[in-house]
């Protein structure tokens, strides 16, 4: 259903169409299409592994960081990068 509305629907906008090369070149070809609609999906898969990875994190482990006295940047990097990414990481290889 994406690649149909990104093949059939962008033509609908005049503006698009004006463009020239993007028109020609890119969103009349169904190959660059396909792949313009893919990576689109998979970033938004990728994002939401991430949104909800960083949303696992305990709030208890927020509150320890700052009674600790960690500061704001380090128990950021270490909270919500590093965790979320470890976790979303086996999330993907588990896909």
């Amino acid at each position: 259903m994406q690649i149909f509305l990104v093949y059939y629907g962008l033509s609908q906008f005049e503006g698009l169409r004006e463009l020239g090369w993007l028109w020609t070149d890119v969103l009349s070809q169904p190959y660059w299409c396909a792949i313009i609609t893919f990576s689109l999906h998979t970033a938004a898969y990728i994002a939401e592994l991430f949104r909800g990875a960083i949303q696992a994190v305990p709030r208890g482990e927020v509150e320890a960081a700052q009674s600790l006295g960690v500061s704001a940047v380090s128990s950021t990097s270490i909270l919500f990068c590093l965790e979320p990414l470890a976790s979303s990481c086996q999330l993907m290889v588990m896909k």
